[in-house]
């Protein structure tokens, strides 16, 4: 029989005792283990917008300019995408705040996820909407299944084909699967996050 080594993976410690904000937010969310993602908002919030913020502030020019896209450019990709990646993903597959405060739940895909490069509502039309509905298999659009996983041309064809039709092949595939809804939500999200994009960068 083969031995395995000891299973590592991170399991859910409650704390001994909560400070006053987590026992606030500890009523308004469906899982205590989601905690975090508290923690990881109010981080993003007071990081991440401020210094978008001041990217278009027109005082600020030049050498400081380039100073703050930068900080912007390392926070954002180094420190919080990967979290805020899980936060999406854990979110989507269960409402993080509950029924009574559920207009709370926009504010991670339509707030900040933008600043992400998220589209609001196309993630969860996505993953879950087509990806766990098809299980990765030849009815979802966006399958890894045809191409070989450890090539780097695989993955090149993979990146490109997701990244200009990716939108497109998931909408017509909602369509396709008399999920509609799903189909307006991500076309909504994605035609806003298009017409506010240019305006911020202009």
């Amino acid at each position: 029989m083969l031995s395995l080594p000891a299973n590592t993976d991170p399991v859910y410690i409650a704390p001994e005792q909560y400070n006053t904000m987590d026992r606030f937010f500890l009523r308004l969310i469906n899982d205590k283990r989601d905690l975090p993602f508290i923690h990881l908002i109010f981080k993003v919030s007071f990081s991440i917008v401020p210094l978008a913020a001041l990217l278009f502030v027109p005082a600020i020019t030049g050498w400081l300019w380039l100073l703050i896209a930068a900080v912007y450019l390392f926070v954002n990709n180094v420190t919080y995408k990967g979290p805020f990646g899980l936060m999406l993903h854990c979110s989507s597959h269960r409402p993080l705040f509950r029924k009574e405060v559920a207009p709370l739940n926009y504010l991670i895909p339509w707030v900040l996820a933008p600043f992400f490069g998220q589209s609001p509502e196309t993630y969860f039309a996505h993953h879950v909407g087509m990806h766990h509905v098809e299980n990765n298999m030849e009815d979802d659009e966006s399958s890894t299944m045809p191409y070989q996983r450890d090539s780097g041309k695989g993955f090149t064809r993979y990146f490109f084909t997701f990244l200009f039709t990716g939108i497109y092949t998931l909408v017509q595939y909602h369509f396709n699967k008399r999920s509609k809804k799903l189909a307006w939500r991500t076309v909504r999200g994605e035609l806003l996050f298009i017409a506010f994009a240019p305006r911020c960068v202009s």
